[in-house]
C-alpha cells in the first residue's frame, strides 16, 4: 500500500469516526479550529527515514522514530500524535496535509543512518502551515548513546515549545545496544500477532536480557508477547513469564509507563484465566498511571479502552476511543477499537468501513482480517 492510499485512508479513518454518533465534537468551524491550535500544543511526529545502505535497517530507524514519540509522551504537557505506520516517507506534502488535518501545531520529522556501531540522527522541527523549520539538529553518535540521544531531542522540543516535559532517565541505562537491536526486531515481530513471530520475539528478547539484564523495556515487552489480546490460546507458562517480566520491569524502573502497563496487563492475563474480577481496581491504577506517565503510548489507550468495557463505563470508552483514534490515526489496532465501539452503538455500516481500513493499513495483521470477515458473517 502507497504512502497516498495510506494516507487517504487516515483522512477516512479520522473524518468517519468524527462524523459518527460517537461522544465528542464533530463539524468545528475553521475558528474553532483555530482557536483549539492556539489554546494547545500538538506535535505530529512524522515517520524517520531510514537513509541506511541497507533496507534491512528499516526497522532500526521505525524504532528510533517510535521511542522518539514515547519519550516526548513521558510527562509532557502537550499532545503527541503518532504517524509511524507509513514507512515511505517520499510524499511529505501528504504528511504534512494529515497533520494539519489533525490540528497539529508542529510537526517533527527526522532520519536514520545506520553504520556499523555509528548512527546520524537528523531531526526538523516545522510548522505545518507555513512549512517554515522552527529548528533542527543533527546527532552523529555511537549507537550506544541512542537513549541519550531521544532524551536530548525530546527536551530540545520541550524548550521550542515552552512546554513542560518530564523524562525517564533510568530507562536506558546501562542497555548494550546489542540489546536494543534486538529489542527492536522483537517489538517489530510482537505486531505481526501470530505465534510464530511472537514466540521468535520471545527468543530476541531472552537474548537482548542475557546481555543486558536490567533492560526495562525488554522486560515489559515480553509480558506484551505472552499476553497480546489477539491471541486466543493462554497457558500457565504464559502467565509464569508474564508475571515475572511485569515484576522485574516495576522494580528496575517504578516510573515506567511501559513498566506499570506491563503490571497491568499481567493481571489482567490472570483475570481472565481465573474468571475473577477482584483486581479490576489494581488493574485500573496501573493503566491510569501508566497514561499519567506517557499518554502518547497507543497501546496504553486501548487497554484503557478495553477496561471502561468491562466495568459497563461506555460513555468513557465511547470518548477514549474516538481520542485513541485522533492521536494514532494510522493504526491499524486503533481503527478496529473504533469499529467495536460503533457496533456497540448499532452503527454496522460505518463500524464495516473502519475495519476495512484496519486491513488497508496493515494487510498483514491477522486480527484486522478476522474482524472483517466475522463483520460479514
Amino acid at each position: 500500500l502507497g504512502v497516498g492510499a495510506v494516507l487517504s485512508v487516515a483522512f477516512a479513518a479520522l473524518f468517519l469516526f468524527s462524523g459518527s454518533g460517537l461522544p465528542g465534537v464533530s463539524g468545528e468551524q475553521p475558528s474553532a479550529r483555530v482557536e483549539l491550535r492556539e489554546a494547545k500544543k500538538i506535535v505530529a511526529v512524522l515517520p524517520f527515514e531510514n537513509l541506511s545502505s541497507a533496507e534491512e535497517n528499516d526497522y532500526f530507524s521505525a524504532g528510533v522514530h517510535e521511542d522518539v514519540l514515547h519519550t516526548l509522551g513521558e510527562g509532557s504537557s502537550f499532545d503527541v500524535i503518532g504517524l509511524g505506520s507509513v514507512t515511505n516517507v517520499d510524499q511529505s506534502e501528504k504528511l504534512l496535509e494529515t497533520a494539519r488535518s489533525l490540528d497539529a501545531t508542529h510537526v517533527l520529522t527526522g532520519s536514520v543512518r545506520r553504520d556499523g556501531l555509528s548512527v546520524r540522527i537528523g531531526v526538523q522541527l516545522m510548522d505545518p502551515y507555513s512549512g517554515r523549520q522552527l529548528w533542527s539538529e543533527r546527532y552523529d553518535r555511537d549507537i550506544e548513546d541512542v537513549f541519550t540521544v531521544q532524551m536530548e531531542i525530546a527536551e530540545r522540543v520541550a524548550d521550542e515549545l515552552h512546554q513542560a516535559i518530564a523524562i525517564d532517565e533510568v530507562r536506558g541505562r546501562n542497555v548494550d545496544p546489542r540489546a536494543y537491536d534486538l529489542f527492536l526486531q522483537a517489538r517489530l515481530l510482537t505486531r505481526r500477532a501470530n505465534t510464530q513471530d511472537n514466540g521468535r520475539a520471545l527468543e530476541l528478547l531472552d537474548q537482548a536480557l542475557d546481555i543486558s539484564p536490567d533492560f526495562v523495556d525488554a522486560y515489559a515487552q515480553k509480558v506484551l508477547v505472552v499476553t497480546y489480546p489477539y491471541l486466543s490460546v493462554r497457558t500457565n507458562e504464559d502467565l509464569k513469564i508474564a508475571a515475572s517480566s511485569a515484576r522485574r520491569a516495576l522494580a528496575l524502573d517504578e516510573n515506567s509507563w511501559f513498566a506499570n502497563m506491563a503490571m497491568a496487563k499481567y493481571l489482567r492475563l490472570r483475570e481472565q484465566m481465573y474468571g475473577s474480577r477482584d483486581g479490576i481496581a489494581e488493574i485500573r491504577r496501573y493503566i491510569d498511571r501508566s497514561l499519567r506517565l506517557n499518554g502518547a503510548d497507543s497501546s496504553v489507550r486501548l487497554m484503557s479502552i478495553g477496561m471502561h468495557m468491562i466495568a459497563g463505563d461506555l460513555e468513557s470508552m465511547f470518548a477514549e476511543a474516538r481520542e485513541n483514534l485522533r492521536l494514532d490515526p494510522l493504526s491499524a489496532e486503533a481503527n478496529i477499537t473504533a469499529g467495536d465501539a460503533l457496533e456497540l452503538q448499532g452503527d454496522w455500516v460505518t463500524a464495516r468501513e473502519h475495519y476495512e481500513r484496519a486491513v488497508a493499513l496493515e494487510p498483514e495483521f491477522e486480527q484486522a482480517r478476522t474482524e472483517l470477515f466475522s463483520h460479514y458473517h
